[in-house]
C-alpha cells in the first residue's frame, strides 16, 4: 500500500503481511529490494509526518548493505529494525553480491499524532507535488486511485 492506495495483486499474494493495513496509524505498507551492487542516489522523503522503518527480510552478511540518513549511515542486519525520518536526506547501498529485501513501514510520525493515517492521504493527494510521482501519471489518476483505495487492476 502507497499513501491509502492498496496493490491487490500483491495483498493477495501475501494475505498475512497484508493484514497490517487495517492499523490507523500505517501509511505505507511496502517491500522493498536492492539489487547487488546498486546505489539509491540521495533523496529525500514525500511528508514530515510520516516516520519510515525497515524490516529485514533477506539481508547479506557483514555490513555491506547501508543506509545513510543525515550524517549517520548504519547496515541492516538481521532481526534489527531501522527506523528514521525519511524527510531528511537519505541513501541506500548495497555493495554485496546478494539482494537486499525490506519491509519498508511507513507511520505517523510522533509529531503529527492529531491526524490520521486517512488525513495525511486525503491532504498528500490534494496537494501532490512530488515531481517523480507526477512523472509516473497525472494527479487525477493518483487521486481517483486513492478514491478507489486501489491501484487499477490489469488483466493480463
Amino acid at each position: 500500500m502507497f499513501m491509502g492506495i492498496k496493490n491487490l495483486s500483491i495483498c493477495e499474494r501475501v494475505p498475512v503481511t497484508a493484514s497490517l493495513l487495517q492499523h490507523s496509524l500505517l501509511i505505507g505498507l511496502e517491500f522493498s529490494l536492492l539489487k547487488s551492487h546498486t546505489h539509491i542516489k540521495p533523496h529525500k522523503g514525500y511528508a514530515r509526518m510520516i516516520l519510515r522503518m525497515h524490516l529485514p527480510i533477506i539481508v547479506p552478511a557483514g555490513d555491506l548493505c547501508t543506509l545513510r540518513v543525515g550524517n549517520e549511515t548504519r547496515a541492516w542486519k538481521e532481526n534489527e529494525m531501522l527506523l528514521f525520518d525519511d524527510s531528511h536526506e537519505h541513501e541506500a547501498f548495497n555493495n554485496s553480491d546478494t539482494d537486499r529485501v525490506v519491509l519498508m513501514i511507513d507511520i505517523v510520525h510522533p509529531d503529527w499524532m492529531e491526524y490520521t493515517a486517512a488525513d495525511i492521504y486525503k491532504y498528500k493527494w490534494e496537494h501532490i507535488n512530488d515531481e517523480k510521482l507526477l512523472q509516473f501519471t497525472p494527479k487525477e489518476y493518483w487521486i481517483q486511485w486513492y478514491n478507489d483505495g486501489h491501484f487499477p487492476i490489469i488483466s493480463q
